[in-house]
This record gives structure tokens, C-alpha cells and sequence, in this order.
């Protein structure tokens, strides 16, 4: 029961992003993340790199970039 809870909330924060090709692309890398909580590690560790993928992969600023890592951290 809980995995399917789960995979709701998953599908409905997409589904919000749909539309979204610079949040997907955070999501995807992030859900890709080599260092994950189970290695200890979370977004935190992380957020740096997705940070300046975000800026080289879709031409963002650094502000722009971090505030769609921000948004990232918070969704």
C-alpha cells in the first residue's frame, strides 16, 4: 500500500512539471544521483553538481539555476 501511496505522489509532482523541461531535467538528475541517502549522502551533497548541470545543460544563470535547485530541494 505505501509503495503505491508513494508512487502517487511521485506521479502527481510530475505530472505538475510535465510542461517543465528544466525541472524534469533537475529531477532526473537528481533521482540519478550516485551518492544517495543510502550512501549517507542526500541533495545537500549534491546540489552543487545538479546546480551547475542545470547551468551548463539549459543555459540558466547562477541565480536562475539556484533557484530552480531551491524549488528542487523543497518539491
Amino acid at each position: 500500500m505505501a509503495n503505491q501511496e508513494l508512487q502517487g505522489q511521485v506521479n502527481a509532482v510530475l505530472d505538475g512539471y510535465a510542461s517543465d523541461e528544466i525541472m524534469l531535467d533537475s529531477f532526473l538528475q537528481w533521482a540519478g544521483n550516485p551518492t544517495s541517502m543510502s550512501a549517507s549522502y542526500g541533495l545537500e551533497e549534491n546540489d552543487h553538481y545538479v546546480l551547475k548541470n542545470l547551468e551548463v545543460r539549459q543555459g540558466l544563470s547562477l541565480q536562475e539555476a539556484e533557484e530552480r535547485v531551491g524549488e528542487l530541494r523543497k518539491v
